[in-house]
């Protein structure tokens, strides 16, 4: 049966709806999210849980850089900095789970509080700054790790050195290594994306040192301006050199008072347009002739249909799970298979970049 809203997903789903939520929702932000990652952690916890949530379709599962997944459903990285929650969310359904983003040397991050909520939007700000308890605890974590789920690491650094040690390290244990170009609330981190060469240069040595898929997060760009447009054009032909794929996108840095550092990462239904235009503007350039994920504002089975008809392959989320809890799996699944079927289509994979031949007869208008 097709559960259209998370309000009807199942007795545990309107427990999370009803009495968690809101409690969670009266804690600082900061605190809730402490909370939230020691739920996480609990592998029995989650396991009985996502027996609950659990949603299977074989029309579901598809593929990412030679990788199958159950489903075009992933979790973003912010939930499992350090691979402390990853076997925890394994257990809910995702099709993939992120780890990071991994630096060599631990950091606390940016000064506190980190996070505020625009709950009439449903999106959030965070200041966290990428704070990693860094690649030998990562490491550690991973050598114990029992999931079955493909594995993204996320990986940053203050130099190129740092971010090819990581990888190096960290590519026996993941499916695919993702570098994390720009962050909006670290000061201490290279913007390789500000300098072409430089990142032609870091995506090249990556590919020098691991065979495994490799995909560049890149910042949310307007490709309706057209200096932004030609930005992320330079970006995705760099990426399309060294073949490597691409995660759209990052938050977006926005002006923020009421944190400390002045500014804040923003995430939720306040990116998705631009991350459906943003994908559509890759797909269209490339011809879909490397993998993307979708990231920024998905929160339903229509975004995740439209963000593959523009020409992922995938997508992932965070700011969703946080608002609507561990149903938001199950009601994307759902959803999806039913706009599957009713418009035709046998797989995820089909439905890949199938909007293209509109979106050139729009461009040639």
């Amino acid at each position: 049966m097709v559960r259209p809203g998370y309000e009807n997903s199942g007795f545990l789903g309107r427990i999370y709806s009803h009495i968690l939520k809101p409690i969670f929702f009266t804690m600082n932000p900061d605190i809730a999210h402490s909370l939230g990652q020691t739920l996480l952690c609990r592998e029995i916890l989650m396991k009985s849980i996502g027996k609950h949530f659990a949603y299977e379709d074989k029309i579901l599962k598809t593929d990412l850089s030679g990788m199958e997944l159950n489903n075009p459903i992933g979790i973003g990285p912010a939930l499992n900095k350090n691979g402390d929650t990853t076997l925890g969310l394994s257990h809910l359904g995702f099709g993939f789970v992120y780890i990071g983003s991994v630096r060599r040397r631990s950091h606390s991050g940016n000064i506190k509080p980190w996070m505020i909520r625009y709950e009439e939007k449903e999106s959030l700000g965070n200041a966290m700054g990428l704070p990693s308890k860094g690649l030998e605890y990562v490491v550690r974590r991973l050598k114990k790790n029992r999931v079955t789920v493909p594995l993204i690491c996320s990986v940053v650094g203050t130099n190129e050195k740092d971010i090819l040690q990581v990888c190096s390290e960290i590519k026996k244990y993941v499916s695919i290594v993702e570098i994390n170009s720009s962050c909006p609330t670290s000061s201490h981190e290279i913007n390789f994306e500000n300098d072409l060469d430089r990142l032609n240069n870091l995506l090249k040595n990556v590919r020098n040192i691991t065979n495994k898929p490799i995909l560049l997060k890149i910042s949310p760009y307007d490709v309706d301006n057209s200096r932004e447009r030609d930005k992320l054009i330079d970006i995705v032909e760099t990426c399309m050199r060294n073949d490597v794929g691409i995660a759209a996108s990052n938050t977006k840095k926005i002006t923020e008072r009421h944190l400390p550092v002045g500014s804040a990462g923003l995430s939720g239904k306040l990116l998705f347009n631009n991350t459906s235009k943003m994908i559509k503007e890759i797909a269209l350039y490339t011809n879909i002739s490397i993998p993307i994920i979708g990231l920024g504002g998905v929160y339903s089975g229509e975004d995740v249909f439209q963000l593959i008809e523009n020409g992922a392959n995938a997508t992932a989320l965070v700011t969703s799970f946080i608002y609507r809890g561990p149903a938001i799996v199950q009601n994307i699944g759902n959803k999806l298979s039913e706009l599957l079927k009713e418009r035709g289509f046998n797989s995820v994979s089909e439905l890949r970049g199938y909007g293209m031949q509109n979106m050139r007869m729009d461009k040639e208008r």
